[in-house]
This record gives structure tokens, C-alpha cells and sequence, in this order.
């Protein structure tokens, strides 16, 4: 078995190999991607089936289609040593009869319903349709498919969010935010920016898988008010008809990034899990 790295020329290979019945992010071919550089993700495809494996954690992804019989004895075949599978989805029941389960920390997804993200009806949305309502009505606004927009206005507009960033990781995905739209028709991935007044204030990327909407990135100016709201909103209204959820990842532990999920009420959060077997 010969893993190679992930890039713009085979990831459309490897797509066609991605069946998401689980809502999990990181089972999307943008997720892939987008964070192949920072987990040093390799696949290999063999016999028709995909395996994914990260370098840094030293962890293969559990099979991605029906096929969880024989996508496990290959790597049984493959391996030496103790194998270890992650992330693994709460239903993938398969993989927890194999051996021990661990719970990854703050790795877990914030699922909505389309449907309340869109009306924001209620008393516990009356503060987000507030400061949409606010943004509408401070700014001259659109929010344009990223296709229609020039991708050079875009990168200026990360760059300069970019400039004010001191965590490696926000850089990080800034730089792979930018990587993602050079390589637009690729990943057959959707997005918007948003403009106030004329100028790019956010944007927004995604992709649609199942009855899933996945937002990847979401970057905004902040100095605009309401506009991380009318940002989402735009988004899901947007991008989601055809969809019933909208998954907007983990927090990673950030406690502004879990109040600002949490503040939009998710219908659950989807846990993700470490199996490590025995491979005798």
C-alpha cells in the first residue's frame, strides 16, 4: 500500500471515494484538504477503497464507505503494530466493537437545523436578528458568490485580517483559506463574500454533502457591527435550501469560538472518538 499526499491535482481522485453518512466535518473533502498540511494527511487508494492516514497523529480514518470488512483487513495486512482509528463518528458502531474508545476534547461539531438558522424566529434569536438588522441598515451590503467575485479583492481582504492575527493557527487557516480558492473548481466546494459599502467585510466557504451543509471558514472584519451575523446568515440562506443541517465544526476549545456556537443554539453536537485495536 502506497500513501501519497494530498493535493490539488488527486484530491477530485480521492473525492469520488468520500461517502459522508456521518455529519462529521472531517469526512468532507474540504476538511481534508484545507487541514492536509497541518495533521500531514496521506492517502492511498487500493482495491477500490480509500485510506486516509495522519502522519502527526499516527491515525488512519475509519473506512469512509459500506465496505468496513475488508478496508479493515487490509490495513490489518498493512499495518504493524496496534492500529489506531480516528476521528470515529458516535454511530460508527463498527469501530467501537473493535477495541477501546477515548473521546476527542473539544473535536466535537456544532450541528443546526437549516431551518431555525434561516428564520431566527423566537426569543432566543431576538439578538441576532438585532444586529443583522443593524448591519442592513448602517451599510450599503451584497453578499456574492465567490465565483462572481475577483479573487484578487479577496486575498487583500485576508491578508489584511491576516496582518493582525498572532496565532499561528488563525495564519494557518488564513493560508489554506486562500489555497482553497486558487483551487476553486477543484474541490467543488461553495462560498460568498460579503461587501459593506463597497468592500469585502466577509466570507464564507463550504460544501454540501448529504443533507449537510458544511461551513469551513467563516472570516470576518469585526469593526463592521453585526457583520459575523449577517455573515452566517447570509450563508445558510444562501447556500442551504436543499440542505436539513448546517455543520459549523468544532470549537477547538477556544472559549470565544464554543460562547459564539453555543449563542446560535446547535440541535447537538457531534462527538468524535479514538479506537486504538490490537493487531496480533
Amino acid at each position: 500500500m502506497i500513501f501519497k499526499e494530498i493535493n490539488s491535482q488527486n484530491v477530485g481522485e480521492i473525492a469520488q471515494h468520500i461517502l459522508n453518512l456521518h455529519n462529521l466535518c472531517d469526512y468532507t473533502i474540504g476538511t481534508l484538504y484545507m487541514w492536509r498540511d497541518y495533521y500531514k494527511f496521506l492517502y492511498a487508494i487500493e482495491d477500490d477503497l480509500l485510506f486516509i492516514y495522519s502522519k502527526n497523529e499516527n491515525s488512519y480514518f475509519p473506512c469512509l464507505d459500506e465496505n468496513k470488512q475488508k478496508h479493515l483487513q487490509m490495513l490489518r495486512q498493512h499495518v504493524k503494530g496496534d492500529i489506531t482509528f480516528s476521528p470515529i463518528a458516535s454511530d460508527m458502531q463498527f469501530y467501537f466493537d473493535l477495541g477501546q474508545a477515548t473521546k476527542h476534547d473539544n473535536w466535537a461539531d456544532y450541528l443546526y437545523n437549516i431551518e431555525d438558522l434561516t428564520n431566527l424566529a423566537g426569543k432566543k434569536y431576538h439578538a441576532k436578528r438585532n444586529f443583522i438588522a443593524k448591519f442592513k441598515s448602517l451599510y450599503n451590503w451584497q453578499f456574492i458568490n465567490v465565483e462572481q467575485t475577483d479573487i484578487k479583492q479577496i486575498e487583500i481582504f485576508l491578508r489584511k485580517l491576516e496582518s493582525g492575527q498572532s496565532s499561528s493557527l488563525s495564519q494557518y487557516e488564513i493560508e489554506t483559506t486562500l489555497d482553497c480558492i486558487d483551487n476553486w473548481n477543484k474541490l467543488n466546494q461553495i462560498g460568498g463574500v460579503l461587501f459593506a459599502d463597497k468592500q469585502i467585510v466577509g466570507l464564507a466557504l463550504g460544501e454540501g454533502n448529504g443533507q449537510t451543509l458544511f461551513e469551513h471558514t467563516e472570516r470576518a472584519d469585526k469593526s463592521f457591527s453585526g457583520v459575523c451575523e449577517m455573515l452566517l446568515h447570509s450563508f445558510v440562506t444562501t447556500f442551504g435550501q436543499n440542505y436539513k443541517y448546517l455543520n459549523r465544526e468544532e470549537d477547538m476549545g477556544l472559549d470565544g469560538l464554543r460562547q459564539s456556537k453555543q449563542s446560535y443554539h446547535p440541535t447537538a453536537l457531534l462527538d468524535k472518538f479514538i479506537i486504538k485495536i490490537s493487531n496480533d
